[in-house]
């Protein structure tokens, strides 16, 4: 299970810094375009990530991620394309790849107590 959601946010980390890549060049109708598929899987990952932390599998701030989405979302409607993709660069992304790290080490660790 750990293995999947670890898939599903590397997707997703991948989707969003190749939307973020199309708004740096000024690309807005593929960027836009990402940000459908970025939005869907974010949402899809930020679910994994309740559930994780519902069933006391793995600490994480999801209501972080949240405020991360508010503030990236009000620069999108502002029509500022590049704080958009900064924020969700520098702060999403990095917040996301934190959290892949955790789920795999937590699951090296249940691997372990498997053998």
């Amino acid at each position: 299970m750990l293995a999947k959601i670890e898939r599903n946010l590397e997707t997703c980390i991948q989707e969003v810094e190749y939307m973020n890549i199309c708004f740096y060049q000024q690309k807005n109708n593929e960027g836009y375009q990402a940000l459908n598929r970025v939005l869907e899987n974010v949402l899809s990952v930020i679910e994994e990530l309740n559930y994780l932390s519902k069933e006391a599998i793995i600490e994480i701030d999801v209501n972080q991620i949240n405020k991360i989405l508010e503030t990236a979302l009000y620069a999108l409607e502002e029509k500022d394309y590049i704080l958009f993709a900064d924020i969700m660069q520098f702060e999403l992304v990095s917040n996301l790849k934190e959290v892949s790290l955790l789920l795999k080490k937590k699951n090296r660790v249940l691997q372990n107590r498997m053998q």
